[in-house]
């Protein structure tokens, strides 16, 4: 995978969420955890359960879990022992992401990405393609601001 110089581009965390490579902006992530500290609830849609996340102080926050797959595609994420939650923050907001399995994080330079032929309007939660190993990978990038919109629907 190729990246970018200083200044020419961003990080970003490489995942599996379903059977497609993802990827997101790794300054969102706060860290990733294990799928298997998540409380489970009853629900409707992709919300899946709650994680309790330590804050300074001592302090405890609750955190909706969210699979991601199902909300990119329509088809819910199989848990298995590798499936992580990232912990996502946008502003002030902070929520879990169930993924497959988190990989790595890779630098990409702003020339490695491009529009997505994939998706049709503003609702697209990864509307951009990132083009890896000289354009033979396509991977796509979650939009964190349509992201956090759709949750608050």
């Amino acid at each position: 995978e190729r990246g970018g110089g200083a200044g020419d581009g961003a990080d970003f965390a490489l995942f599996h969420a379903g059977a497609t490579l993802m990827a997101l902006r790794a300054a969102h992530i706060q860290e990733a955890l294990p799928f298997a500290r998540v409380q489970r609830t009853v629900g409707t849609g992709a919300r899946v359960g709650m994680l309790d996340v330590p804050l300074a102080g001592g302090r405890q926050q609750v955190v909706w879990v969210f699979d991601l797959a199902l909300l990119v595609s329509g088809a819910a994420t199989i848990v298995g022992d590798h499936s992580q939650v990232m912990l996502v923050r946008h502003g002030d907001a902070l929520v879990g992401l169930l993924v497959d399995e988190l990989h790595s994080v890779q630098p990409f330079a702003a020339a490695d990405l491009s529009a997505s032929p994939l998706v049709a309007g503003e609702a697209a939660l990864a509307p951009r393609l990132i083009q890896a190993n000289q354009g033979a990978l396509l991977i796509q990038e979650i939009d964190v601001e349509r992201l956090f919109a759709r949750l608050r629907t």
